[in-house]
């Protein structure tokens, strides 16, 4: 072979080798591909690829967290959950919603993919439980993340009607032994709970053309305190579906029996319901609600009539007689109230047409002898009648109302009746709706509100008499409508003979107009109260509304003192502003009243801008502004509404709640700021000058800073901040004033000051931080410090100081002079943190004596029952001291006050109660034999002759002791001779 030849021979045997791998390469990716997919497949299929991306996903859309133990997904066939748990992060209590033991589903991929029929072989729930807790804030276990904001689901399109129904079905479907719990809290923190135990639920060969069987079954339960019931729900329905998945045949029945009622439940013992159904595309053939008690039939609602699902019309009758207590006490189970001899009778027909577009509805209700009965009291007995034509075209949007006509009765006259004038329609197809020319007319004729109010509510003490009618009248197709409005209520009472609203007078007229469906006018609103010794209240006003977004109100309001007619005020408010979606400018709002000695323009203007519900981002400003503001007539007219009686009932002492925080508070606003000053505030004998405060809301965050004013000639500063936004609330702020003259606090008081004898000073400064307000929170959280120096006081000892720390003291050492004293100076430093507040000092100076503590008091579980024993040093003025022989002789000439021993401990049961003092008096008992030792010598012998038995207590040692000090004890000695005074005709038994 040839250099040449075995060259082309290479070439042949490279390009061959060529062609294999390529060709090797090209079988491998096919079947790299099958292997990718397998994996791929058996990836998607595992559980770990369910825990942990499916899973994690789910939570987050959902916003809560959903639990799996196992799982096993086959995407063509089968999805098999074992231990699934649903559960809300909203929810502090951490209750799951949903708890399943098993769930099951097979069904069939590949037929739906290929062929288009939806076949489910088996679905299996094995004993779910729902556990459902709502809270009396309307917050409940089961508030899930909402939805983001232009994230819903468009409405799917409707399915042509051309089109051929799916192919479905439905092999077998069952609940198992589920459980459902309903926990309602009441407003008394009690706990109403409903209960399905026990459910069950299946449904057997559902699809085109099959003839399907639905069955239930479950035990229900509703507990409230002693109040239960306790029923068995049973129930099947046979429905045959046509190819089309139309319905062609549906019967059934579900039945209720209770098996046991107590408490206020008891009316429903023996009782069951029963409802029964047959229906067909040409027919309801029968519909009937039955409710016996031990196999008496108690009250029946029937009804039936063609039905062509074809046509979409139909030609229904509904009738109930003879619905009286036997049946209405059933529904009112729970309530505590019985409805007497009540009877109803009820009479509907209904037709639909033209595909069920257009509906025809005539009905009537009849009831005699209505009343409700509840403790002894019973609501006036009355008849009723209501007769009602109406029709609704729904392509058309047209609805009309040939026929409306209410009337009650009570002993045979009206006391409520309603009509209509001529027929009404109203046209909603155009932009704005259209009304025929008629009139809606209401009256109550003779009102008696405590015949209604007690028979409802025994408690209630309201009463009166009211006379009233309502006329609302439409003309030019309902572009121009008007509303007159007159009520008189006479003998108004809430049951308190000494409020001036005691038998008073009530009068209300409104005429009001609405043009174009769009502009509001009302040219009057009139009130006026009248009470027993003249006129308490006169208020008139207009308003109106464009639609452009102006409002406008002016009212005018007299408030009348009849005991000081100098004292009534006169208030007078103008609203003018602009209300849209995106803000709302508020031009103007005046409020106005009478001038007095201290304010001579006394009024208040508020301008600025808030956010609109279409751009809650807007930052809002308000401005408050006055020269001055005298509150103080309007406080005394609302004195004098309220009862001068005390309420002599026994308050029931308050049950121990669980404290819990309070949730967020979700501010109206988002970002406001609102800057108040007024000129001069006045309210009674107070008075505030050059009053500035600035309150800033920041999402969620509250900032009052500053809030600073003039009191009694003294600025005050302050600031306060409070975060809102998270549950309890985190806050903070700090007070301080200086300089205080005490003359015009002690006046400010009520009491009567004198400034040449009051002519001290006080200084104030107080700052506290915290989070929470329960007892716990504070305790852990809340930190304070203060500081109080007052002096130059000259203030008398009075109230529970004087009685249960003074008193006791003085009584003890038997000087007199310490009661006399007022107090001139008081010091005080503590702080709060943690479990402990801390008194670095406190002290009480008056000219006789001092007193002086300090320590620190452990905070229990409730604060206000934490109790408290501080040490307390008493101290007597120098001559006192030395008159009682309690002067040591090595104390300084320059010293005023001389300390005793300790022998006196401040004790306390709770913050909310005043301490008391605790008298060491074995120590007292030494202190007084020191002081008798000299004495002269007769009265030496005398005490020694009373405590010579050495059994003696330290009672018999006081008893001999205290009356022996010259000059200072027995100030209740009848003995006119004080000369010819004995030792013991001085002992006067001070514990006795």
């Amino acid at each position: 072979m040839t250099m040449e030849e075995q060259k082309k021979d290479q070439k042949k045997q490279v390009k061959k080798g060529s062609k294999k791998k390529l060709l090797g390469i090209l079988l491998a990716i096919p079947v790299l591909g099958l292997v990718l997919v397998v994996g791929l497949f058996l990836y998607i299929t595992s559980e770990g690829f369910f825990q942990n991306q499916i899973l994690p996903q789910l939570n987050q859309q959902l916003g809560g967290n959903v639990k799996v133990d196992n799982s096993k997904v086959n995407p063509l066939s089968q999805l098999k959950l074992s231990n699934v748990s649903i559960q809300s992060t909203k929810d502090s209590e951490k209750q799951p919603v949903l708890k399943v033991k098993e769930l099951d589903v097979r069904y069939d991929a590949l037929k739906f993919l290929f062929g288009g029929e939806l076949l489910v072989k088996k679905v299996l729930v094995e004993s779910p439980e729902v556990h459902l807790k709502m809270y009396k804030d309307n917050t409940s276990n089961a508030d899930f993340k909402s939805s983001p904001a232009g994230s819903e689901t468009a409405p799917a399109p409707a399915p042509s009607k051309k089109s051929k129904a799916p192919k479905v079905l439905v092999q077998a479907v069952n609940i198992n032994n589920a459980n459902i719990t309903i926990e309602s809290e009441q407003e008394d923190n009690s706990w109403a709970v409903q209960k399905i135990e026990g459910f069950n639920f299946s449904i057997d060969q559902l699809g085109n053309g099959k003839k399907g069987v639905i069955k239930l079954s479950s035990n229900l339960s509703n507990t409230n305190g002693e109040d239960k019931v306790l029923a068995a729900l049973a129930g099947q329905f046979n429905i045959e579906l046509s190819e089309e998945l139309a319905p062609v045949n549906a019967s059934g029945d579900l039945s209720v029996n209770v098996k046991e009622a107590q408490g206020a439940f008891s009316d429903l013992s023996d009782v069951s319901s029963s409802i029964q159904v047959a229906l067909n595309p040409d027919s309801l053939e029968k519909f009937s609600f039955v409710v016996s008690r031990s196999g008496e039939i108690l009250g029946q609602l029937s009804g039936q009539g063609p039905i062509s699902a074809e046509d979409g019309s139909a030609a229904l009758s509904l009738s109930a007689d003879n619905i009286n207590k036997s049946v209405l006490n059933l529904f009112a189970a729970g309530s505590g109230g019985d409805f007497g001899s009540t009877n109803f009778s009820l009479d509907i027909s209904y037709k639909g047409q033209n595909n069920f577009n257009q509906h025809e509805l005539v009905g009537s209700l009849t009831g005699q002898s209505i009343q409700w009965i509840s403790n002894g009291n019973s609501t006036p007995t009355t008849d009723l009648s209501i007769g009602l034509k109406a029709s609704f075209d729904v392509e058309k949007n047209l609805a009309s109302v040939p026929e409306l006509k209410m009337t009650m009765t009570e002993a045979g006259k009206n006391i409520i009746d309603a009509s209509l004038s001529q027929p009404l329609t109203v046209d909603v197809s155009g932009e704005k709706p259209n009304l025929s020319d008629g009139q809606l007319s209401v009256n109550l004729n003779g009102f008696d509100l405590a015949k209604w109010t007690r028979g409802l509510d025994p408690e209630s003490k309201l009463a009166g008499l009211v006379q009233s009618s309502l006329h609302i009248t439409s003309k030019s197709n309902g572009e121009d409508l008007k509303m007159d409005l007159a009520t008189t209520l006479t003998g108004l009472s809430t049951g308190d003979t000494e409020s001036p609203l005691h038998n008073a007078s009530v009068f209300l007229n409104t005429n009001a107009s609405l043009a174009e469906f769009a502009n509001f006018k009302a040219d009057k609103i009139g009130l006026r109260v009248d009470g027993k010794d003249g006129a308490l209240v006169s208020m008139d006003a207009n308003a109106s509304y464009a639609e452009q977004g102006d409002l406008s109100l002016v009212t005018s309001i007299d408030l009348f003192n009849s005991k000081n007619p100098d004292q009534s005020e006169k208030l007078g408010l103008k609203i003018d502003s602009s209300i849209k979606p995106e803000k709302m400018d508020i031009r103007s709002i005046e409020l106005s009243l009478k001038p007095t000695e201290k304010v001579a323009k006394n009024s208040l203007t508020i301008s600025g801008v808030l956010p609109g519900s279409d751009n809650p981002e807007l930052k809002g400003k308000l401005d408050a502004l006055s020269e001055g503001l005298d509150l103080t007539r309007v406080n005394t007219f609302i004195t004098n509404l309220s009862s001068s009686k005390k309420d002599d009932k026994k308050k029931e002492p308050k049950e121990d709640k669980e404290e819990s925080e309070p949730e967020p508070i979700e501010l109206p606003f988002k970002y406001l700021v609102t800057n108040l000053k007024i000129g001069k505030l006045v309210y009674d004998k107070i008075s505030a000058d050059n009053v500035e405060i600035v309150k800033t809301i920041n999402d969620g965050k509250i900032d009052i800073n500053p809030f600073k004013f003039e009191l009694l000639g003294m600025p005050i500063n302050s600031q306060l901040s409070a975060n809102v936004s998270v549950p309890g609330y985190e806050y903070s702020g700090k007070v301080d004033f200086s300089d205080l003259p005490l003359a015009n606090l002690i006046f400010s008081l009520g009491q009567e000051a004198d400034k040449s004898k009051h002519a001290g000073q006080m200084d104030f400064a107080l700052g506290f931080s915290g989070k929470g307000i329960t007892s716990t929170s504070i305790k852990q959280n809340f930190k304070a410090n203060t500081q109080l120096n007052m002096d130059g006081g000259n203030m008398a000892i009075t109230g529970g100081f004087r009685k249960f720390v003074i008193l006791p003291i003085a009584t003890v050492l038997r000087i007199d002079p310490m009661l006399d004293g007022v107090v001139n100076q008081i010091n005080l430093d503590a702080e709060f943190g943690g479990n402990n507040l801390n008194v670095k000092k406190a002290r009480v100076a008056t000219e006789p004596f001092e007193i002086l503590t300090n320590g620190s008091v452990s905070v229990d579980e409730n604060i206000k029952g934490s109790k408290f024993k501080l040490p307390l040093t008493v101290s007597l003025r120098r001559d006192i001291a030395k008159s009682a022989n309690f002067l040591p002789r090595d104390t300084p000439e320059t010293q005023k006050y001389v300390p005793m021993p300790d022998f006196v401990q401040l004790v306390g049961e709770s913050f909310s109660e005043m301490p008391k003092v605790n008298i060491n008096e074995k120590e007292i008992a030494q202190m007084l034999l020191k002081s008798a030792a000299g004495l002269p010598g007769e009265a030496i012998e005398n005490a020694t002759e009373i405590i010579k038995n050495p059994a003696g207590t330290a009672k018999d040692v006081i008893k001999g002791v205290g009356g022996l000090i010259p000059g200072v004890g027995s100030g209740s000695d009848d003995s006119k001779d004080k000369k010819k005074k004995t030792p013991g005709s001085l002992i006067k038994g001070l514990f006795e």
